[in-house]
This record gives structure tokens, sequence and C-alpha cells, in this order.
């Protein structure tokens, strides 16, 4: 009995323990191998002045290069009505973020010989066949047909000239009724000849994988990616418990003085967390009740299981001995597809994510990959520099925050 009795204090002893460092988030057990904090100096000096300047709520900020963790801390706040810290483990919608795991999903496909990024959309998704152009930039013109029909490398880099789906009204029901919705209408200019960044095309892309693959897209994504990596805490459909570590969204006031959580006062609805509702509003709530997953921008997450896709995608497609991309496969996705049709004087796109074409002070490097999402989140892969770069908010996008990051993570590094 003494045996006994001594054995189990420990035991109970380190379960109070973990259960205490999982609340306070001192801890982050999530993802395919436990996170420890790592406390920077540097990154809160960094990230301080966008709190006080009202700028910022709060976030996490992750460093890491392909075997270590540099930086793994937090600034401000997860919620300011009652100045509840930022902790590790808070949770973050993604949004198009996404885009870049479609990415991948799609160069698995090539890899298996199941499509190519020149093949047409027409191939797979018979509806966009006799697709029209639309005449002139207010239709004064009539519909003529493309020079091309547009292309999985096109959809894939906002360049296909597919309806804005913003002007929709989207079902949010399934890939399959949204990509038909698309296939209705004219395209807005000739496939490949001008940016235009549009949900709608990566959602068509998510469809295409439905196809190809025989399962729906949610499940190529947890069986192909999420579950090999051990991205346990990586859904479409966050759980209650999950939804009660969301880190409040933030809304400026028009003259960008004050800082405040947004308020969102949408009726509960059954079968939906209460948080999920409190948290993001009747547009997501939607998207959840009718358990769609969007290919454009669905994915929830903690930023410690972020981690494994990055370091994998910072290998070049290999994590822990197994290969997800081929060398080539990765190669093309992470190389401007846009031509001259690029989004900015330093960012093209590739497949499902930014390339940096031209890099400068607090900026990634040329070649280094990544993407934003609409709350303000963002990863970016450095290979140059052989470093990753998370930083999750739930606020608005920021350059100047981004910068920092980078700035301060470079010198964690001891990099230029």
């Amino acid at each position: 009995m003494k045996r006994i009795t001594v054995f189990s204090r420990p035991l109970a002893i380190l379960s109070v323990l973990i259960s205490f460092l999982q609340l306070t988030g001192l801890s982050s057990t999530f993802g395919a191998a436990p996170l420890t904090p790592v406390p920077s100096a540097v990154i809160k000096a960094a990230l301080q002045p966008f709190i006080d300047q009202k700028a910022l709520g709060g976030a996490v900020a992750l460093v890491a290069t392909p075997d270590k963790v540099l930086a793994f801390d937090t600034v401000g706040y997860c919620q300011l009505s009652n100045h509840a810290p930022m902790r590790l483990d808070n949770y973050f919608w993604l949004a198009s973020m996404t885009k870049t795991f479609t990415g991948v999903a799609i160069m698995m496909l090539v890899d298996e010989g199941k499509l190519t990024l020149d093949d047409p959309v027409e191939k797979f998704i018979p509806e966009f066949k006799g697709q029209m152009v639309m005449g002139g930039t207010n239709g004064e013109t009539p519909p003529h047909p493309p020079s091309h029909p547009m292309t999985i490398r096109e959809i894939m880099s906002h360049t296909s000239g597919i309806a804005d789906c913003k002007s929709l009204k989207i079902t949010a029901s399934s890939l399959k009724e949204d990509a038909d919705q698309y296939a209705k209408l004219p395209l807005l200019f000739e496939p490949g000849s001008k940016f235009m960044y549009n949900n709608a095309g990566i959602d068509t892309a998510g469809r295409i994988i439905e196809i190809l693959s025989g399962m729906s897209y949610a499940d190529f994504l947890k069986s192909r990616i999420l579950d090999p990596l051990g991205m346990t805490d990586t859904t479409f459909w966050p759980s209650e418990a999950q939804a009660q570590r969301f880190a409040k969204v933030t809304k400026r006031n028009k003259e960008k003085t004050e800082i405040a959580d947004r308020v969102v006062t949408d009726p509960l609805q059954p079968g939906v967390p209460d948080d999920m509702v409190h948290q993001m509003g009747w547009g997501q709530v939607k998207v959840y009740r009718n358990h769609y997953a969007m290919a454009a921008g669905g994915l929830y997450t903690s930023t410690a299981d972020l981690l494994p896709f990055c370091r994998m995608l910072l290998g070049g497609g290999m994590y822990q001995g197994k290969r997800y991309l081929s060398e080539k496969a990765f190669k093309e996705f992470s190389s401007p597809q846009n031509g001259k049709a690029v989004k900015s004087a330093t960012e093209a796109y590739g497949v499902g994510c930014y390339v940096e074409i031209k890099s400068g002070p607090g900026l990634p490097s040329v070649g280094a990959f990544g993407h934003r999402g609409a709350l303000g989140t963002v990863f970016w892969m450095d290979p140059a520099r052989k470093l990753i770069f998370i930083l999750m908010l739930q606020g608005e996008q920021n350059d100047a925050i981004y910068t920092a990051l980078i700035k301060a993570g470079c010198q964690i590094a001891g990099v230029e």
C-alpha cells in the first residue's frame, strides 16, 4: 500500500501540473509533438508597440528552423474586454491560409498523374464547357469565347477570370453546388491575362480534388495531410472545447485610434458551439451548420499545430522521412505561376501561395512563400534563411506587423 501511495502522488502532481500548463497556455500539447514556450524579449519588443498604438489586440508568434523553435511567445490579449492575456494554445481562423493546403492537395494529385496544371477545368467539371468571356468591362459588348479554356494552373493562381464569388449568393452547402454556380457565369477576363484574387477558383479546385480522389475535400486533407503530420488541432469544424479557446476578433474604429472586441449578436444555432457563433457570426456559422469545407478559407487551428505543415513545406515537401510532394511538384507549387500577372512589385502567386520575387528590409527572401488570412494570420516559409515565421492574430492584415516579426525573427536567428 505504501508503494502505491508513494508512486501515485507524483502522478497526481504531474496531472495537476499538466492541466495547469494547458489552461494557462504555458505548454502546447497539440499537433505532432508538444511545444513548450520559448519566451523572446526580441519578439515582445517588436510587437508591443502595435499593442500600445491600438493597432493590435494580441498575437502568438512562432519562429522556427527545420529542427528548432527559436521563439514561441505571446503579446497582448486574447480578449480585450477583460484583458485576458493571449495564450499559446489560443485558437484562430486561418481563412485564406487554407489555400496553401489546397495547393498542396492539388500537387499531390499531379504527383499521382491524375491531373496536370495545364489541364482545362472543364475536363473534370463538364459544366464549365462553353463558358464565355464577358464582353467589355461593363458587358457593353456580347460575350465571346476565351482564347483557351481556363486551366487548373489559372484557377490556383488567381488568373482564370472566373466570376468573383463575393458577388454571388454562395450556398455554403457543397463545393459541387458552388462550382456549378461559377460555371453558369461568364469569365470576367481572358484566362491568364491578369491577376484577380478570387476564392471561387480555389473552391473550384477543391471540387476537382473531390472528383479525382473519390472523397470529400475535407476527408482528403485529413487523410493525406493533417493526420499524417499529426495536426490533431486543425479542422474545418471546431469542437466545443476548441471554440472555447478562440482569440477574440478585434475591430479598430474608423480613426484607427481605438481597438475593441468585435461584437457579434447573431442568435445561437443548434449543433453549433456557442463560442463559434459569438466569435464568427452568421457567415461562418452557416458554413459550420452545413458541414461545408471551404477550400479557399475554412480551416481553424492553433499556432503549434501549424508547425509540422510549415516544416514539411520548408523541407521541400518532406517531413520526418516521409515525402508529401515530389521535388518536381514542390518546385512547381512554390514557383510563380502568374507570368506578368503578379500581385505586387514584391509578390507573385504560386499554386495556392504567395511567392516573394523581390526582397528588402523586413521582407521574406526571394523565393520564400506563404499566405495571409483575412483576420491577420500569416505564415512564411523562407528557404534561403531556413526559417519559418508564423503570426496568429484575429484582427486585420497589417504589413507593418509582419515586417516587425520578420526583422525580429532574423535577429533571433542571427541572419540578415
